[in-house]
C-alpha cells in the first residue's frame, strides 16, 4: 500500500537527516503503514517512536529540529494547541503520584459527584461514556488509560476549587501533614473579604517540625545532598536525624538569644547550614526575613528596616569560582557601625551572627573583624549544649501558634510598582502549597532527590525545602554557580530526578555548550574514562521568568527520549504556582497545561477591549463572553489578564508594608466561587459537599489581580474542554529580569541617581522576538546641557536600532554603560541593561504619569507569544 503524502514526507525527512539506519527507516515505514495518514492523529506517536528509537542528544539539534519540523507540518494549532515534544507513557504514567490519588478516591462518594457534575462516570475506565459529546473535540483520539487519566486529572483540577472541604483532606491525608491538632475543616468562608477567609481552622501545626518529621520519608533517604563550589563530586549527604537534630539545637540557641516572632533576615547562600538554620528559626517561633546575598548593602538595608529586622544571619565570604566575594562587609555597611570598633563603641541596633564559608576552617582573614555585638558562629552555637535537653525539646514541643494560618513563619520581598519592595509574609500554612505543588506537578514523591537553584532570598529556596521535606524526598544544593558544566556533573554525581531551572540558565547551558563541557570534563577527570550521564532526569521544571520555546526544546532533547518541561507560574504572594503541568499531559515547549490544584484562573480583557456594559471577564474555563468565543473561534487562541479566584491555599492575606486589599482586590470584578462554582441554575447535578446550600450561596469575592498576560489556547483531550497557557509577561510597570521581578520605579531611581547626565528615564521590559525572559530597555532625557551636547532626535545603543544623527554611538554606548553600573551598584549585579535610547521627552498622560506601555508598544520586534 502506497504511503500517504504526509507520511512520505516523515519518512524522506528521516532519510535525509542521516541519523537512522537503514533498519530504523524500515521500522518507521512499519509504523507509518499502520497509521491514518493524518498528521492530527499520527504526529504525536510518530514523534515518539523518533525520539526514542533514533534521537539522541549526540545528534545536531538542527537535525532534531528539522525532524519534528516534519513530523508536525500540518498540526492544527488552531484546534489542537502547540504539538508535543514530549508524551507520557502509559506504564510511567501509572507511577505518577496523581495517578495513584485518582485510583484511591475512585470510589469515595465526593469523587463521584465530582464526575456526575463534569459529566462523565468513572475516567478511570477506559472510554467513559460522556453524556455532554460538545465538551470532546472532534479529534480526541479512541479512549485510551491515558485519555482516562487526563480526563480524571481535569475533574480533580476543578473539584479542588469547587469543592475543598472534600479535596484538601483527602490531599493532606495523602501528604501526610503531621498536625499537632488536625483542622476541624477546610475553610471559613467570609462572606465579603478574602483576606479574612481563614483555612485550616482550628489546627495547631508547626511546619517546619512537619517537615522535619514527614512519615513517608524511606529509611536511610537523606534530607540533604551537597557539594561545594569546583567539587561537585564530593557529595556530602545529610540524613534527616542530622538535620533535625542540627535545626533543633539552633532553635535553641534563638530561643537564648531572641523572643519568639523576632524577625531574623537571612542573609547568606543556600547550604546544609543556611537549610539548618531557616528550619531552626521556623522550629522557634521566629520569622526569617530573607534577602538574597546578591543584594547590595543599601537594597539589604531597605529589607531589614521594612521587616523589622533584630538580628542578621550571615557569611564572612561567599566562595564562588576560586574567589571570596565579601558579605559581612555588605552587613555592616548596610546596617551601620564599623567593624572592629573600640571596646567603647555602642552595640549594633540589629546584632549579625556571621558563619563561616568554609565551616572547617574558620572565619575568613579577608572579611573585616566583628563589630562590637556581633557573634561568631561558633559562639551563637555555644549558648546552648546539643546535647541539652533543650534542643531536643525543640524538635519534640516546637513552638505551636494558636492561629498557624496568621502566625508570620517567613517574610520574602517582591517588587510592586511604587519602587519599595512588597514584604510578603507566609505562614504555617503556605509551605502547604509548595508541597501540593510539587506532589501533584512536578510529581516529587519519598526518596526523589530535587534541584532547583536558588538561595534563601528568593522563595524557590524555602520552596526546595519544603517541596523536598514535606514529601519525604531530598533537596539537592551545590554550592557553585548553576552556569556551566560543574553544575551539569553535580545533577549526574547526586543523581537528580527532578530538575528545576529557569530560563537564564538553559540559556546560557546552550549557548555556552555546557553539556558538551561537562561530558568532557567527566570524561578526562579522576573518574578516568566516566561519563556524563543525566538519565536519573525524569523532568525539568521551569520558572521565574517566561522562556523561549527554541531553547526548551534544546534542553528537552539533551537527554536521550526527551525529558518535559514542566513550567510553573506563580509567585512569592501564591506561596507556589497557578498554572503548571503534570507528567500526564502531553508537553509542548513553554507551554502550561493545566492550572495548579486549588486555583480557578480567569482571564480578563483590559481597557480598551471591554465591550461597555459587559463584564471584563472574555474566559473562565471556556471563553465568557461571544466576542471572546468568536474571537477564540478564529484564532484558536484568547489572551488577557490574569485574575485568580480567591481564597485559595498559599495566597497572601496581608502585607506588612502596603494595603493589601487596595492591591490585589480593589477595583475587581466579583466572582461567586466555593461551592458550586461553574453550575448553572437549573443543574440537577448533586451539589459538592461544603457546608454552603441552595438556600445559604456562597459568597461574591473580588477577583485577584495577578498582572501577568497570559494566552489560553485549544489543547486535545477527553472530559471537560482542554486547554493550553502560554505567558505573554506582565501587563502592569513591573518586569522580571533574569528571574527576579523588579519595578520599573526602582530601575529609573538607580539610573537617575547614579548618572548625573540624566534628567528623567522610563524603564521597560519586553520579550525579545524569539520569546524568552524580558530584556530592560531604557528611555532616557538628558539634562539640558547635555542634550546641547548631543542635539538632534533620539538616539540609541544597544540590541535595538544604530544611534540617530545628533548623537555619536560611543556617546550613548558610554551611558548605557554607566546606567548599567548604576544599576548593578544601587540594585542587582545580575539586572543587565539590553538597550539605551535617548529621547526629547516621555509621553505622558492627562495626570501627569509616564506610559510606559506606549514605549513598550513601540518598540519593534516586540514577541507575543
Amino acid at each position: 500500500m502506497q504511503l500517504s503524502t504526509y507520511h512520505q514526507s516523515v519518512l524522506n525527512a528521516l532519510l535525509e537527516s542521516g541519523a537512522c539506519s537503514a533498519q530504523q527507516v524500515a521500522e518507521v515505514e512499519v509504523l507509518l503503514r499502520g497509521l491514518t495518514g493524518e498528521c492530527a492523529a499520527d504526529g504525536p506517536e510518530i514523534w515518539r517512536h523518533i525520539t526514542s528509537r533514533i534521537l539522541l542528544p549526540s545528534h545536531d539539534f538542527a537535525v532534531h529540529q528539522r525532524l519534528a519540523a516534519a513530523v508536525y507540518d500540518n498540526w492544527p494549532v488552531a484546534a489542537l494547541g502547540r504539538p508535543p515534544l514530549w508524551l507520557p507513557h502509559p506504564a510511567e504514567a501509572s507511577e505518577t503520584n496523581v495517578a495513584r490519588f485518582l485510583e484511591s478516591i475512585r470510589h469515595e462518594p465526593w469523587w463521584r459527584g465530582a464526575c456526575a457534575r463534569h459529566g462523565v462516570t468513572d475516567p478511570l475506565c477506559p472510554g467513559p461514556p460522556n453524556p455532554n459529546p460538545s465538551t470532546t473535540p472532534t479529534l480526541s483520539p479512541a479512549p485510551t488509560p491515558m485519555s482516562g487519566w487526563l480526563c480524571g486529572w481535569r475533574v480533580l483540577q476543578a473539584a479542588s476549587w469547587e469543592d475543598p472541604e472534600a479535596f484538601w483532606p483527602a490531599a493532606l491525608r495523602t501528604l501526610g501533614v503531621a498536625f499537632s491538632r488536625p483542622p476541624a475543616r477546610a475553610l471559613q468562608l467570609h462572606p465579603a473579604d478574602p483576606d479574612r477567609c481563614t483555612w485550616l481552622p482550628g489546627c495547631r501545626l508547626n511546619i517546619a517540625a512537619a517537615a522535619l518529621t514527614c512519615p513517608r520519608a524511606p529509611p536511610g533517604c537523606p534530607a540533604l545532598l551537597w557539594a561545594p563550589d569546583g567539587r561537585p563530586g564530593q557529595l556530602v549527604a545529610v540524613g534527616r536525624g542530622e538535620l533535625a537534630g542540627r535545626a533543633a539545637h539552633i532553635a535553641a540557641c534563638i530561643r537564648r538569644r531572641f523572643e519568639p516572632g523576632s524577625p531574623l533576615a537571612l542573609y547568606l547562600p543556600l547550604s546544609p547550614a543556611s537549610a539548618a538554620l531557616y528550619l531552626g528559626c521556623v522550629l522557634a517561633g521566629c520569622c526569617v526575613v530573607s534577602v538574597a546575598d546578591s543584594f547590595s548593602a543599601g537594597e539589604l538595608r531597605t529589607r531589614l528596616a521594612l521587616a523589622g529586622a533584630v538580628g542578621v544571619f550571615t557569611q564572612d565570604v561567599v566562595l564562588r569560582g576560586g574567589r571570596a566575594h565579601p558579605l559581612y562587609e555588605k552587613v555592616v555597611e548596610g546596617c551601620g557601625g564599623s567593624a572592629g570598633g573600640s571596646g567603647g563603641a555602642a552595640a549594633p541596633s540589629v546584632v549579625a551572627i556571621v558563619m563561616p564559608a568554609a565551616e572547617e576552617e574558620g572565619l575568613s582573614p579577608s572579611a573585616p573583624p566583628l563589630r562590637p555585638g556581633d557573634m561568631s558562629w561558633a559562639d551563637f552555637l555555644a549558648l546552648t549544649d546539643p546535647r541539652d535537653t533543650a534542643a531536643s525539646d525543640s524538635l519534640q514541643h516546637p513552638f505551636l501558634p494558636e492561629d498557624p494560618s496568621a502566625t508570620v513563619t517567613n517574610i520574602l520581598f517582591s517588587s510592586g510598582t511604587t519602587g519599595e519592595p512588597k514584604a510578603i509574609p507566609w505562614s504555617h500554612l503556605t509551605p502547604l502549597r509548595c508541597a501540593l505543588d510539587a506532589w501533584a506537578q512536578l510529581d516529587v514523591r519519598p526518596g526523589t532527590v530535587v534541584g532547583w537553584p536558588s538561595s534563601l532570598g528568593w522563595m524557590m529556596g524555602p520552596w526546595l525545602l519544603y517541596a523536598a521535606l514535606l514529601n519525604g524526598g531530598t533537596a539537592a544544593i551545590y554550592g557553585g554557580a548553576p552556569l556551566g558544566p560543574d553544575f551539569l556533573r553535580f545533577v549526574s554525581s547526586a543523581r537528580v530526578q527532578v530538575l528545576g531551572l529557569v530560563p537564564s540558565i538553559v540559556r546560557a547551558w546552550r549557548h555556552g555548550r555546557a553539556f558538551e563541557r561537562a561530558a568532557a570534563e567527566a570524561a578526562g577527570g579522576a573518574g578516568g574514562g566516566a561519563v556524563l550521564d543525566l538519565s536519573c532526569v525524569r523532568l525539568f521544571g521551569s520558572t521565574g521568568e517566561a522562556s523561549a520555546a527554541e531553547d526548551y526544546a534544546w534542553l528537552m532533547s539533551r537527554i536521550r527520549g526527551y525529558r518535559p518541561v514542566i513550567e510553573y507560574c506563580g509567585g512569592t504572594e501564591i506561596g507556589g504556582g497557578f498554572l503548571s503541568g503534570t507528567l500526564l499531559h502531553p508537553c509542548a515547549p513553554s507551554t502550561f497545561s493545566t492550572p495548579t490544584l486549588g486555583a480557578r484562573l480567569l482571564l480578563l480583557a483590559g481597557e480598551a477591549e471591554a465591550e461597555a456594559g459587559s463584564t471584563a471577564i472574555l474566559w473562565d474555563g471556556a471563553p465568557a463572553t461571544p466576542s471572546a468565543a468568536a474571537a477564540a473561534a478564529r484564532s484558536g487562541m484568547l489572551s488577557g489578564e490574569v485574575a485568580l479566584a480567591a481564597p485559595m491555599l498559599g495566597m497572601s492575606q496581608r502585607l506588612l508594608n502596603r494595603d493589601h486589599y487596595k492591591v490585589y482586590y480593589a477595583g475587581m470584578p466579583l466572582y461567586r466561587t466555593l461551592p458550586g462554582a461553574g453550575l448553572s441554575p437549573s443543574s440537577s447535578s448533586p451539589p459538592p459537599s461544603s457546608s454552603c446550600s441552595p438556600t445559604c450561596p456562597p459568597p461574591a469575592l473580588p477577583l485577584r489581580r495577578h498582572g501577568d498576560e497570559v494566552a489560553v489556547l485549544r489543547a486535545l483531550g477527553p472530559g471537560p474542554r482542554a486547554w493550553s497557557y502560554c505567558a505573554l509577561g506582565r501587563c502592569d510597570d513591573t518586569m522580571n529580569l533574569g528571574g527576579i521581578k523588579v519595578s520599573s520605579v526602582e530601575l529609573e531611581r538607580a539610573v537617575v541617581a547614579g548618572v548625573p547626565v540624566v534628567a528623567e528615564a522610563a524603564a521597560v521590559g519586553v520579550a525579545p522576538p524569539q520569546g524568552g525572559p524580558e530584556q530592560l530597555h531604557l528611555f532616557l532625557v538628558l539634562k539640558q546641557g547635555a542634550q546641547q551636547q548631543g542635539a538632534g532626535g533620539s538616539s540609541s545603543s544597544g540590541s535595538g536600532p544604530s544611534a540617530a544623527p545628533g548623537a555619536s554611538e560611543a556617546e550613548v554606548a558610554e551611558l548605557q554603560r554607566r546606567c548599567q553600573q548604576a544599576v548593578r551598584d544601587q540594585l542587582n549585579p545580575l539586572f543587565k541593561v539590553s538597550r539605551v535610547a535617548v529621547v526629547a521627552s516621555l509621553p505622558r498622560n492627562a495626570s501627569n504619569k509616564v506610559m510606559r506601555r506606549l514605549l513598550r508598544e513601540g518598540l519593534p520586534g516586540r514577541a507575543r507569544m
